[in-house]
């Protein structure tokens, strides 16, 4: 059971990417098309899917049910934050060493 501090902290260290964190590495401008949790969303790329991306050092907890996942408490909530931080907006995606994950996601920190 996350723990209400816990969701403070994630909601934290999404502030913390998203505003003031500065690393140098490749770098990409994009905009976002979506949000699919609190953790991932889709930028526009060209194609009807467009790609997803996932933050660095953020796990939110899950907003459905998969074969391995439950439901996480405040799950909605961090996408409702993401959602109102990125949804629509141009952002800058700061990729480290390791550029996608095992799902293809591409791995990046997040400037607005």
């Amino acid at each position: 059971m996350l723990k209400r501090s816990n969701f403070y902290v994630c909601v934290c260290m999404i502030c913390f990417l998203l505003t003031g964190f500065t690393f140098k590495g490749e770098e990409k401008e994009a905009r976002v098309k979506r949000v699919i949790d609190g953790d991932t969303f889709v930028i526009e790329n060209g194609t009807s899917k467009g790609e997803k991306v996932r933050l660095i050092g953020v796990d939110a907890p899950e907003t459905r049910r998969t074969a391995r996942k439950e439901i996480g408490y405040y799950g909605q909530e961090a996408k409702q934050y993401l959602t109102a931080m990125l949804n629509g907006k141009s952002v800058k995606l700061v990729f480290d060493i390791g550029k996608r994950d095992r799902y293809g996601r591409l791995l990046a920190y997040v400037y607005i």
